[in-house]
Parts: structure tokens; C-alpha cells; sequence
């Protein structure tokens, strides 16, 4: 099984159990429409790394240069704007160059907070087809672990590892 694999699917099930048996992401549906006209502009693509010890990998994350329309809204905490298609692409490499590299692209936006003080945060939603793949490939099965799975495949994920406030605040340029 590859460690990787298993520490996602662990942060699923940890996440759904701490959250009393609810999901880890955000429902659309607990959320506003946008009647917004606003939306954030990405000049350049925007990339960021995580180191992974454990297992000894990098995982580099991009956010696809365009625009992110306002979708939903938080009441008054912020808005969430999303990217056109498959914007946030990530790939996984080994130290151990035996191991093969993995590389992904989901849906996604950014939450931009409407309190300056407060942190700009990507997010994604669990691609069906993926995350079934995912678990299947990881040997991981059961009811409980598919279900839990399933129960996140429309919801609004905030990524683990974030890009630093600053860059991804520096990155994005809303625009009213």
C-alpha cells in the first residue's frame, strides 16, 4: 500500500469521525449562490510544493492561470470563486526514483475572506472517478471507508497544505 494513499484516506475517515460522522468539506448546498459580478484573476499559473518525509515525496500543487468567477457565499465570511474545468493540478514525485510518479487535476477555486486578517484558502472537490480509483488502488475496502469517500465527492474541500497567505493573497487580484 502506498503511504500516501492511505494517509488521505485516513484524513477522510479521521475528519468525518471528529466531525461526528459528518463530512470534512463544505456542502454548496449550506451555501449562497453569488449574486456577485466579482471574480479573482491568477495572471500566471501559481505553484507551491509540500515536502512529504514519511514517505519521501515532494507533492508540487499549481493553480491554473485565469479567471474564478464568484460561485458561492459564505454569509459573511467570504466567497468562494471557481476556476474553469480541471485548475489545480498536482503531481507527486519520489526520492526513490523506482517509484512511480503521480500526477492528478481536480476542480477548484479560492476562498477569499472578506476580513483582510483573515487567510485566502484553495480548495477542491473530489473527483468521483479518482477518489474511487483511489481507494481501490490503495487496497483499502469496506462499506464505511466507500461511503465516507462518496459522502465528500460534491463537497468543497479545503486542501491540507495550503500555499503560504502571502503568496496566494499576492497571486490573486479580485476584482469587484
Amino acid at each position: 500500500m502506498r503511504i500516501h494513499s492511505i494517509s488521505i484516506i485516513f484524513s477522510i475517515i479521521a475528519g468525518s469521525l471528529t466531525g461526528c460522522a459528518s463530512t470534512t468539506g463544505i456542502d454548496p448546498s449550506a451555501l449562497n449562490l453569488s449574486a456577485s459580478k466579482s471574480h479573482v484573476e491568477i495572471k500566471e499559473p501559481f505553484s507551491w510544493e509540500e515536502r512529504f518525509n514519511i514517505d519521501k515525496s515532494n507533492q508540487h500543487l499549481t493553480l491554473a492561470a485565469g479567471i474564478y468567477t464568484a460561485k458561492y457565499d459564505d454569509g459573511t465570511f467570504g466567497t468562494y470563486y471557481e476556476g474553469k474545468g480541471k485548475c489545480l493540478s498536482t503531481k507527486v514525485t519520489y526520492d526513490d526514483k523506482n517509484r512511480k510518479e503521480i500526477s492528478s487535476a481536480m476542480r477548484c477555486g479560492i476562498f477569499v475572506p472578506n476580513a483582510s486578517e483573515n487567510r485566502a484558502l484553495v480548495y477542491f472537490y473530489i473527483d468521483p472517478v479518482a477518489n474511487r480509483k483511489m481507494i481501490e488502488d490503495s487496497g483499502a475496502s469496506g462499506t464505511l471507508i466507500h461511503g465516507l469517500a462518496k459522502a465528500e465527492e460534491n463537497n468543497l474541500k479545503h486542501l491540507m497544505y495550503q500555499p503560504k497567505d502571502s503568496e496566494l493573497k499576492a497571486a490573486i487580484k479580485v476584482v469587484k
